[in-house]
């Protein structure tokens, strides 16, 4: 419950407003592909999910990829 209720910015507040209005447009064209997009672009505000959250997407961390990569050798072959 904590996470609804705190760490509210305006790019979590604007998304939650396009997730309203998508569905209001879906609604309103009856699509049901439009309400279902508004309402994943609404809960992930609401619970405060996704990349927009807290910006935790990155797969690997730089130093991760860096020593991944430094421990293989790499064999070249010429080609004519």
């Amino acid at each position: 419950m904590n996470t609804i209720l705190k760490n509210w910015s305006w790019l979590r507040v604007a998304r939650i407003t396009l997730g309203v209005f998508i569905i209001g447009e879906g609604i309103h064209s009856s699509e049901w592909g439009f309400i279902l997009l508004g309402i994943a672009f609404t809960i992930m505000p609401i619970l405060n999910i996704g990349c927009c959250s807290n910006g935790t997407c990155a797969t690997f961390t730089p130093n991760q990829h860096l020593t991944a990569l430094d421990n293989e050798e790499v064999i070249f072959e010429e080609i004519k």
